[in-house]
């Protein structure tokens, strides 16, 4: 789900208003005269509606001459003449409206970022236990120098046996250890990749958090609920809550890549048959996974759509837009040097 910054009202939402029992949606027409509220301010507004009242509200043919149109729908651009006060009917409108909305927004969000954390919580492990058997292989074997020796000590016991008097003397000295290169990589990628799942899982908590925050601890007035919703709303839209939830399966799905690229890395030195099957599913799952993620660049009534579909969509947009400059600029700048180069030869 998108953030947008405004939510539309049902269809039957004005009529709903205007028909309902002690509703009250003031509306005021050309040439007529509001009744008398005294808290109506000098445009024509009025700021506290009674329960009691109901006025005149416009046929289908005076809507042309209201200066905002009853067809608009939207919570930020309200038509005018339409009660703002504490008590105005609009208010728990909005309210009843928001809920409703904000309830499928967060239950949408919540759940994404649920099964986020399941996910995240079971790969960390798996990648942890690859983890355990990959960094010994940085360090020095302890038990390496003793095997050393008792390999020289055979050596010279078996050249003694033999009636060789030259033993070979001279005190053992190990050799300086240092880890393969394809060690240093598969530990690496590995890490990385348990970093990004780690992260992405403390990322997961913090949105959750501030999902709850948004939804609790609302003024309980029905207009100081409105506009503390609106204003925590915008604040989402404004800091970009939605892309930061939205990108965080992408980390996931690095840090998987990066621990296949790492496991095959490991297998390729081990056993030359299972280097080549992990090897072909790699490849069959990545080309798979770009597969499914441009569908629907190619054809946009596919349903297989993601985070990683909308960056893609951006960058062809992008490219496009980078690709029609150049056809434009290309013949302005061939034709300015032809103009150029004329004017050199008839000077010449």
């Amino acid at each position: 789900m998108e953030f947008s910054r405004e939510q539309p009202f049902p269809e039957d939402f004005w009529a709903t208003s205007a028909t309902s029992e002690n509703t009250s949606i003031v509306v005021p027409l050309p040439g007529s005269t509001p009744p008398h509220s005294p808290h109506r301010t000098e445009s024509g507004h009025d700021t506290s509606i009674d329960d009691d009242f109901s006025w005149h509200f416009p046929k289908p043919e005076e809507r042309a001459h209201l200066q905002e149109p009853l067809t608009n729908r939207f919570l930020n651009d309200l038509p005018t003449g339409t009660g703002l006060g504490p008590e105005a009917h609009i208010w728990p409108i909005y309210n009843e409206h928001a809920e409703k909305y904000d309830k499928e927004m967060l239950e949408t969000y919540n759940g994404g970022m649920d099964n986020l954390l399941i996910f995240a919580a079971l790969f960390s492990a798996v990648v942890s236990a690859f983890i355990v058997l990959s960094v010994p292989l940085l360090q020095a074997d302890p038990m390496q120098p003793v095997v050393d020796v008792l390999s020289v000590i055979s050596l010279q016991l078996s050249i003694s046996s033999s009636g060789n008097i030259s033993i070979p003397s001279g005190s053992y000295q190990a050799e300086p250890f240092s880890p393969t290169a394809s060690v240093v990589s598969i530990n690496a990628l590995w890490i990385m990749s348990l970093s990004v799942s780690l992260s992405t899982s403390v990322l997961a908590m913090l949105v959750k958090q501030w999902l709850r925050v948004y939804g609790t601890n609302l003024p309980t007035p029905q207009k100081e609920k409105a506009k503390e919703r609106q204003a925590r709303y915008d604040g989402l839209v404004s800091w970009q809550v939605a892309g930061l939830a939205n990108s965080l399966p992408v980390l996931i799905h690095l840090a998987v890549a990066l621990f296949l690229v790492g496991l095959v890395m490991y297998l390729w030195d081990i056993s030359l048959v299972l280097r080549y099957i992990v090897l072909v599913f790699v490849v069959l799952g990545g080309v798979g996974y770009m597969a499914l993620a441009t569908a629907p660049l190619i054809w946009p009534r596919c349903p297989y759509k993601s985070p990683v579909t909308q960056g893609l969509s951006l960058v062809t947009t992008r490219l496009e837009t980078v690709w029609h400059q150049l056809q434009v600029w290309i013949p302005s700048l061939t034709k300015h040097t032809r103009t150029k180069n004329g004017r050199e030869k008839e000077r010449g």
